[in-house]
C-alpha cells in the first residue's frame, strides 16, 4: 500500500511489505521497516519482476516524493538468500506472430512440478499506471526438471511442453506453427543443432512430447 497526498486520510499512510510465510492457512509477516520499504511518499505504481534474472522477484516503484510534486523511479533488488537446495526457477514468455497482440495478453500459463501445479495469467496492467513484463515467473524449489508447461491463449489455442530441463533463460512459447521461424523448435530465435536435438529427443515419445510435433497427433 502507498500514501496518496490528494486525500488527507492517506497522507501519513506508509508503504507496507509482507513476507509470505506459507502454511495452511497462509500467514504473512510485516517486513516493511527492516526492508526499508516504509516511507510515506506518494506512490502510483508498484510492480514485481526479475530485473537481474537471478531467479527472485524484484520491485519497481514510481512515486511523486513526499508531496506528490515529483519523485524518482525506485528499483529495489531482492537480495534475500535462498534456502539450500531451493534455487530453481523458470520464466515463460507466451508469444504470437500471427496477431497484433504478440505479447499474448490474457494467456494462461501453467507449470507442473511433481504433484504441484502453479498458474499465472498474462495481464494488461498490473498496477496503477504500470505494467509488469509479459511473462510468467515460477519458483521451482529443488525440482530437477519441469514435468509440464502449458500455455493456453485467449483464443483457445494451446501448447504443451513436457519434461523440460530447467533453463537459465526465459522459455519463449508460441502456438505450433507460429514460432519465431520455421524449424525453431525451442523458440529461441535460431534454427540450429539444438532444435534438431530437441526434435530427435522426443521422437517416438508420444503425443506432444516435443514442440516439433507439428501436426499435434
Amino acid at each position: 500500500t502507498d500514501g496518496f497526498a490528494n486525500h488527507a486520510y492517506f497522507q501519513a499512510d506508509t508503504s507496507r511489505l509482507w513476507r509470505n510465510l506459507g502454511g495452511a492457512p497462509v500467514t504473512f509477516e510485516d517486513v516493511s521497516a527492516p526492508s526499508g520499504f516504509a516511507d510515506a511518499d506518494v506512490a502510483s505504481t508498484l510492480i514485481a519482476f526479475d530485473a537481474d534474472r537471478d531467479g527472485d522477484l524484484d520491485t519497481l516503484q514510481a512515486h511523486g516524493g513526499s508531496t506528490g510534486a515529483g519523485g524518482e523511479l525506485r528499483l529495489m533488488i531482492n537480495e534475500t538468500p535462498r534456502s539450500p537446495g531451493h534455487s530453481g526457477w523458470v520464466v515463460v514468455q507466451p508469444r504470437r506472430t500471427d496477431i497484433p497482440d504478440r505479447f499474448s495478453i490474457g494467456a494462461r500459463v501453467t507449470v507442473e512440478i511433481g504433484g504441484q501445479t502453479m498458474t499465472r495469467l498474462i495481464p494488461a496492467g498490473t498496477s496503477m499506471a504500470g505494467q509488469e513484463p509479459f511473462e510468467a515467473h515460477f519458483g521451482l524449489g529443488s525440482a530437477p526438471t519441469i514435468g509440464r508447461i502449458e500455455v493456453e491463449w485467449a483464443d483457445g489455442r494451446r501448447r504443451v511442453l513436457k519434461n523440460q530441463a530447467i533453463p537459465g533463460a526465459p522459455i519463449v512459447v508460441s502456438p505450433v506453427g507460429l514460432g519465431v521461424c520455421p524449424g525453431d523448435v525451442d523458440a529461441d530465435g535460431d534454427v540450429d543443432v539444438f532444435d534438431f536435438s530437441d526434435m530427435t529427443a522426443g521422437f517416438g515419445a508420444g503425443p506432444c512430447a516435443t514442440a516439433a510435433d507439428g501436426d499435434v497427433n
